[in-house]
């Protein structure tokens, strides 16, 4: 596990699981992928590609909150360029 991040344990499993502006951040990213985006995500196949970093886990996160209630699937790509010291032990994680 790279960094900071947290055991996979102590990730809420749900959407309801997150507090208050959590949800709504949540629910914010789905607005803008569908309004600002056009992309529908109800019947999706939505692929994200996943770096280790905190901007991706939040995007992973966050669709993972939303595929339960959008009803789409979700999977993650991870390609390790070797950039940093820590992209190996971040693939691993990954």
């Amino acid at each position: 596990m790279p960094g900071n991040a947290l055991p996979l344990q102590n990730i809420p499993y749900s959407l309801r699981q997150l507090s208050k502006p959590q949800a709504r951040f949540c629910l914010s990213v789905a607005r803008f992928i569908e309004s600002e985006l056009s992309i529908a995500l109800t019947g999706s196949r939505i692929l994200v590609g996943l770096s280790g970093g905190a901007d991706s886990c939040t995007l992973l996160l966050c669709l993972h909150y939303l595929a339960g209630i959008k009803k789409f699937s979700l999977c993650a790509a991870h390609l390790d360029h070797a950039l940093r010291p820590s992209s190996a032990a971040e693939a691993e994680w990954c």
